[in-house]
């Protein structure tokens, strides 16, 4: 696409959403005719600055305790919504990520990612809860060998994550968990999966928003 050479295009305005980066979201706005960024990660503000462009580079300027410290920057190009620094090395999309678009897929993806890549990604699902009541979301599951020790990581993991059991929807395969999200919940379920015999040979976990 048509880059401007120095200044503040506009298109680089906007939302971008990591698809490989040191931050989740990168928040460009212009204010007072200065570019302002913000980079977030678990929408908690980890770097901002001002940026601009300079003979075609993108230039970050951050701002700690009020102080500019190392200046970054960057080549770039903009390419159907996408936005390519330094040929790659670091990537962000303007498309809506699902954990964005669906809050509740957000626990979901940091178990994948702490529990080294071993479950399936999210896919839609039911999640039933009690009062035979069921909520649409997403689960991921996993086949293990060590499945009860697993059981039990997952979750202290999600209690540690401030997710509290509900003691509603306590089975003797099933857990349920609640979790405020604004003014909604985030209910997850981590359920065994069993084989043939009855034996306990996986676990499924179902997150879905409660509003």
């Amino acid at each position: 696409s048509c880059i401007s050479r120095s200044g503040l295009p506009s298109e680089l305005k906007g939302e971008w959403y990591a698809v490989k980066g040191d931050v989740e979201v990168y928040s460009m706005t212009i204010e007072d005719g200065e570019g302002i960024y913000l980079g977030t990660i678990d929408d908690r503000p980890m770097v901002k600055g001002k940026w601009k462009v300079e003979n075609g580079f993108l230039v970050l300027i951050p701002e700690s305790e009020g102080q500019v410290s190392g200046l970054s920057r960057y080549t770039y190009r903009i390419d159907n919504d996408t936005l390519w620094l330094n040929h790659g090395q670091e990537i962000f999309t303007k498309t809506l990520p699902l954990k964005v678009k669906h809050p509740e897929t957000s626990i979901l993806e940091n178990i994948r990612s702490d529990f080294r890549g071993r479950f399936t990604e999210p896919s839609a699902t039911e999640v039933p809860w009690d009062d035979g009541t069921s909520y649409s979301g997403f689960s991921i599951e996993m086949i293990s060998d060590t499945v009860s020790v697993l059981y039990s990581e997952i979750t202290t993991y999600l209690q540690d994550k401030g997710f509290e059991p509900d003691e509603k929807v306590i089975t003797e395969i099933c857990n349920g968990y609640v979790k405020n999200y604004g003014s909604d919940t985030i209910v997850v379920m981590v359920c065994f999966v069993t084989d043939e015999d009855g034996s306990p040979a996986g676990i499924k976990i179902s997150a879905a928003l409660n509003k």
